[in-house]
């Protein structure tokens, strides 16, 4: 919440170790991939798990082997990749 605007929406996990997120329709989550993994940010497109080719806009984060404070700071990088992103 506090690095994402209004219109990108996540799963709140009841369990497991990942959430997905869904951005704006207009923007792409393998764009999106390949912005952040060149500031050390990685986090699985959604295409991969859609076969119909759906789910541009959505992508799985893992949150199992990260600290806390690396989880905030990936959040805030991701939010800063698009100009539609971020505070």
């Amino acid at each position: 919440e506090k690095y994402f605007p209004d219109g990108v929406s996540w799963t709140v996990p009841e369990g497991g170790i990942s959430l997905l997120v869904t951005l704006p329709d207009e923007l792409d989550s393998t764009e999106l991939f390949f912005k952040v993994r060149e500031k050390g940010v990685l986090f699985t497109p959604g295409p991969i798990f859609h076969p119909d080719g759906s789910g541009q806009n959505t992508f799985r984060m893992n949150f199992s082997r990260v600290a806390t404070e690396k989880i905030e700071e990936g959040v805030k990088i991701i939010g800063f990749r698009f100009p539609q992103l971020g505070k």
